[in-house]
């Protein structure tokens, strides 16, 4: 309900501005004073949120004004309260055709075209805004960005540029300029930019690292060589040009490299992300590393836990290394101590639940499931993996023999595993559920299912889940899911 005070308010600033009109006989005409009437009916409607009301009076002022871009632009609105974008577009544009040079119509329409995603009309609209003011920082920066996103690379960097004039040399707007030079392929232009930077700001020896770094990715090993000795006579105990190199002064073989930065990864003063950085690309290939290189990532490893025992990522890349060997029962707890310490990283949370899972320690993946979907109620592996910790317990339906030494009934036997089965299914359901268009996903839960309620003896289910499975249409060639295909169907005949 609309508040009596904001309702006074609109109608004594409507009565405010009709008796202004009516106190200055001779000033307007009749009809004047009728349009503008309209024009505060159809005002006082949309700020009450009647906006099909308010539609219906802006156009009937419109009727008999139709070059009035305000009315146009109140139009646009309207029906941008309305959620109607043709509308809106079509009004909008009228407004701007018929005041080409205000700056609200086309930083609203500019915005508008950004939202939906269609940054090369935006670019035009803010092209216009440009022409208005073209030392505008704002309409400069917001440009540019527009600009690379359209993947009109020169007109972002020609703004970039422009901006710079104004600014002066700043830390991010180079960083765009250089990031738009690197990925459209021009490696010396963005050098430039990184040399533009590093003179710059003379103190800042990150930024010289930085070109050393671009060097070394682009191939050219020499230069960036040189970039970090210069590093090293501005700042002798600079970790990063030092571990730089270390690595291109040792033996060029893996183990040779992984040996001679061991040092370093055991010094408290290179951060954890820097040493992380060196031995992922081995920690990636660790199953194709030789024994030697094999026991000096171990150990680099092993002194980075040492370096950084509070930090959850020493612990989580030992786990990965150890999941590329394919030693599980090692992994698992790495990923746990990891977890320990922050619970916000999910990929760690998927490791040890797989870890789990392959090493059929289903007691444990059950708990750990059920711990992330604590953290993470919308990620559907966890329900896909508490779900498999159930239908793990589910024994394959016993024969009659096998029932008769437990002295059990089939029915009673189904009955003690109702419960186990029924969370099962609930919980592949939750994650079919929640994967979405993720059809390698969708395929593992439905097997898994297939398989639960197989055991369980719910053969049609059994016979949905592994259609399901089969409709997904992946051209994985599995026989034990043909064979468990064929198996319910001879049960159900």
């Amino acid at each position: 309900m609309i508040q009596r005070g904001f309702l006074i308010f609109i109608f004594g600033f409507c009565l405010l501005i009709a008796s202004s009109l009516l106190a200055q006989p001779g000033i307007y005409t009749e009809e004047e004073i009728q349009a503008e009437d309209a024009f505060l009916q159809a005002e006082i409607k949309f700020l009450l949120g009647k906006y099909e009301e308010a539609e219906e009076a802006y156009l009937e002022v419109l009727k008999k004004d139709a070059q009035n871009d305000a009315i146009a632009f109140k139009l646009s609105r309207v029906y941008s309260k309305m959620d109607d974008d043709d509308n809106f577009e079509k009004y909008i544009k009228k407004a701007i055709n018929n005041a080409p040079t205000n700056e609200w119509y086309l930083r609203t329409y500019a915005r508008f075209l950004e939202n939906k995603e269609r940054y090369e009309d935006a670019v035009g609209y803010m092209d216009k805004l440009l022409a208005k003011e073209p030392s505008n920082g704002a309409f400069l920066q917001k440009h540019a960005q527009l600009a690379s996103r359209a993947l009109q690379y020169d007109k972002a960097i020609s703004s970039y540029n422009r901006l710079e004039v104004i600014q002066g040399i700043t830390e991010e707007t180079s960083r765009k300029k250089f990031e738009l030079y690197a990925s459209s392929g021009k490696t010396k232009q963005a050098v430039e930019e990184l040399k533009s930077l590093a003179n710059a700001f003379p103190s800042e020896v990150r930024y010289l690292n930085n070109l050393a770094s671009y060097y070394t990715e682009i191939g050219k090993k020499k230069d960036a060589k040189k970039v970090y000795q210069q590093v090293q006579q501005l700042d002798p105990s600079n970790p990063t040009a030092a571990m730089a190199l270390s690595g291109q002064t040792a033996n060029t073989s893996e183990a040779g490299f992984l040996n001679s930065i061991e040092s370093l990864i055991l010094q408290d003063d290179v951060s954890i992300d820097k040493k992380i950085m060196e031995l992922v690309p081995y920690v990636s290939k660790i199953g194709e590393l030789d024994d030697a290189a094999t026991t000096s990532l171990l150990n680099n490893l092993e002194a980075l836990e040492s370096t950084h025992p509070d930090d959850a990522k020493s612990y989580a890349i030992y786990g990965d290394a150890y999941m590329g060997l394919n030693q599980l029962e090692q992994a698992i707890p790495k990923y746990q101590n990891a977890i320990q310490r922050t619970k916000k990283v999910f990929p760690v949370w998927e490791q040890l639940m797989y870890a789990l899972a392959e090493t059929k320690d289903f007691t444990q993946l059950a708990t750990t499931a059920d711990q992330a979907l604590n953290y993470y109620p919308n990620q559907p592996l966890c329900y896909y993996f508490l779900g498999a910790s159930y239908g793990a317990q589910i024994e394959e339906k016993l024969s009659k023999e096998d029932l008769f030494l437990r002295g059990m009934t089939e029915a009673q036997w189904k009955k003690s595993r109702g419960p186990i089965y029924n969370e099962a299914i609930d919980n592949f359901e939750e994650a079919m559920l929640m994967s979405g268009k993720n059809k390698q996903l969708k395929y593992k839960i439905a097997v898994a299912a297939a398989q639960a309620s197989y055991h369980y003896g719910d053969y049609k289910k059994a016979l949905a889940w592994a259609t399901k499975a089969k409709n997904q249409d992946l051209n994985i060639k599995n026989p034990q899911l043909d064979l468990l295909l064929n198996d319910i169907e001879d049960r159900l005949n």
